[in-house]
């Protein structure tokens, strides 16, 4: 068999010159949608975005703002292009990572060589007061406990941003939450509101089921619920973890073990984002889309690359070598 180890060259927008052949045949063959095996289109996608190993590295500087995401093995170039493109599309501030706990001693090193004063906090550090453990719980909890002293930006590895985000940098700047919309049409409704829409729905997703408990909360009359996205979602300082801690608290005595599925924690997100101030920002479905669920870019700033969609066509990929050259000549 022969190795995999062998030497890459990169053009300076991160496309490997010796890609194998067969992949680039395959994406000159056809227009139409494209899908290829997960188990080979993640490795393509990261080796042909390699390129982002070779931009500079991002400046931390203490501006009350905080980037935060959880980062895993698989999604270490990922997340580069992800934070460089975001933050360069908001403004400086800091950066933490949590650690899932396949983190290598190579990708740590990478990642504080990328990102200055990178805080990497291990999964196991994460005092969960009560509530479930995975499902990127430690990720909300530990950013909630940031958030204490900053205003704190979700970032998921998954999103790159293209245009600036006039948005999202106002939204900051006012101490304004934000997040991104699950589907289009998305609002901030009431508490009451957001349990009647799920009671109109049979599928018994822990999310459907956690919604329609939702005018059950106390308080219920004065609370709103979002259908968004965490993947990419600002929090204002000074929430902390309190009102998460006792939200959870209440679907697990209702829901049993089902609150420890995949899920809860976007309930969770949220209903901390519609909750968070006045007049929460719902970021614009065509500026702020996923893509699979919309495959029109032409107007997007930011893109969430999220699920059964994200490599279909090399969209990802071609959208991400974009950013990196851009981020090797905004720097």
């Amino acid at each position: 068999m022969r190795s995999s180890k062998r030497k890459v060259d990169l053009d300076h927008a991160g496309q490997a010159k010796n890609e194998p052949a067969l992949f680039k045949q395959r994406a000159s063959l056809s227009m139409t949608p494209v899908r290829l095996p997960h188990r080979l289109s993640a490795p393509l996608h990261n080796f042909r975005i390699a390129g982002i190993q070779h931009t500079p590295s991002l400046r931390a500087k203490p501006t009350g703002l905080m980037y935060f995401s959880q980062v895993c093995h698989r999604d270490v170039r990922c997340w580069l292009v992800a934070i460089k493109s975001v933050s360069a599309a908001i403004g400086p501030g800091e950066f933490a990572v949590v650690d899932d706990g396949s983190l290598t001693e190579a990708d740590r090193e990478l990642l504080r060589r990328h990102v200055e004063d990178l805080l990497i906090l291990p999964l196991s550090g994460v005092d969960r007061e009560g509530c479930p453990a995975g499902g990127c719980w430690e990720r909300l909890l530990a950013l909630l406990d940031l958030n204490q002293d900053y205003y704190v930006v979700q970032v998921d590895a998954d999103l790159v941003a293209r245009l600036p985000l006039a948005e999202v940098v106002a939204a900051v700047g006012s101490n304004r939450g934000f997040i991104l919309s699950g589907e289009p049409g998305v609002t901030i409704t009431t508490a009451c509101q957001a349990a009647e829409n799920a009671r109109r729905v049979t599928f018994d997703h822990v999310q459907f089921a956690a919604e329609r408990l939702l005018e059950q909360l106390p308080g219920a009359n004065t609370l709103r619920y979002v259908r968004g996205c965490a993947g990419f979602a600002g929090f204002p300082r000074g929430l902390g973890r309190g009102a998460v801690v006792a939200f959870s608290a209440f679907m697990q005595q209702h829901l049993g073990d089902r609150w420890s599925r995949w899920g809860s924690e976007q309930v969770t997100s949220n209903f901390s984002v519609a909750n968070s101030g006045p007049d929460p920002l719902v970021l614009p479905w065509v500026r702020f889309p996923a893509f699979g669920w919309h495959r029109d870019i032409s107007h997007a700033a930011l893109i969430h690359f999220v699920g059964t969609y994200r490599y279909e066509s090399g969209v990802y990929t071609r959208v991400s070598r974009t950013a990196i050259k851009q981020i090797s000549t905004e720097y």
